[in-house]
């Protein structure tokens, strides 16, 4: 009989604050946290072996600590509170796999309509 192993795991909408909360394997190579109460990329200096990493729709503003993502090939930081990425930080530099990065900021107008006048 085989050890059954994961290697992709999802955890959506589950309010983590901290990704080292998780107590996760460092041989995972898919991570998805999308939609939790994240403020930082703070946590996966272990991850050594990830592939795509999905952060989006969290509350970052700290980028931090994706040196060591050498095998990073997808990352999705999309939805999050990024206002800005300072050229001296080189972290990004290590990301050396990286074929797709989305940064993509979404922004929700709500107009309200007086009915009566329609």
């Amino acid at each position: 009989m085989s050890d059954f192993v994961v290697k992709r795991i999802s955890r959506l909408c589950e309010n983590i604050e901290k990704i080292d909360q998780l107590y996760l394997k460092e041989d995972i190579v898919s991570l998805n946290l999308h939609g939790n109460n994240l403020l930082s990329t703070d946590g996966l200096l272990n991850f050594n072996y990830l592939v795509e990493l999905d952060l989006s729709a969290n509350s970052i503003s700290c980028l931090t600590h994706f040196e060591n993502l050498l095998s990073l090939k997808i990352l999705n930081l999309s939805s999050n509170l990024i206002k800005n990425i300072p050229n001296n930080q080189d972290h990004f530099k290590y990301l050396i796999s990286l074929q797709h990065l989305n940064l993509r900021i979404r922004i929700y107008y709500y107009e309200s309509y007086n009915m009566m006048s329609l």
